[in-house]
């Protein structure tokens, strides 16, 4: 079993709760995709040990999935991500039920409904999803 494959955790119903160890930080990554109009969007946040969101990302790709000549692009930022996971002293992969990182989920499926191709990365929370880390705060403070 290579790095990678070791440091993968499947965590399922159970594995709700996400601890973030003091000096760490946990990023939430998922992505959302339609055959029918052939975008997808991909969504990551980095949080702190506190759950405070540091930063967010949001990716549009068009047509990338359905057509393997677009594919090498992919394969860079996958190897890109591999090679810096790969740099961490330390690091784990955690496999998520989806309500789990719902923020990224929502943040991911705004390219596909709202149709905007901009990406970008940004310091804190998308705004529009306040009220959504208002209650991960309330329940994170009890």
């Amino acid at each position: 079993m290579d790095k990678m494959e070791a440091g993968v955790i499947e965590q399922g119903a159970h594995g709700n709760v996400q601890t973030i160890a003091k000096g760490c930080v946990l990023c939430e990554f998922d992505m959302d995709r339609s055959k029918g109009c052939g975008l997808m969007g991909a969504a990551w946040i980095v949080k702190d040990e506190k759950g405070r969101v540091l930063e967010h990302s949001r990716r549009a790709f068009s047509d990338a999935i359905e057509k393997p000549a677009l594919w090498p692009t992919l394969q860079f930022e996958a190897t890109e991500i591999k090679g810096e996971l790969q740099s961490l002293e330390a690091w784990e992969l955690r496999i998520r039920l989806l309500a789990s990182v719902r923020c990224a989920s929502f943040i991911a499926q705004s390219v596909r409904q709202l149709g905007p191709m901009q990406s970008y990365v940004a310091a804190g929370h998308p705004r529009w999803l306040d009220h959504m880390y208002a209650n991960e705060r309330g329940a994170c403070d009890s």
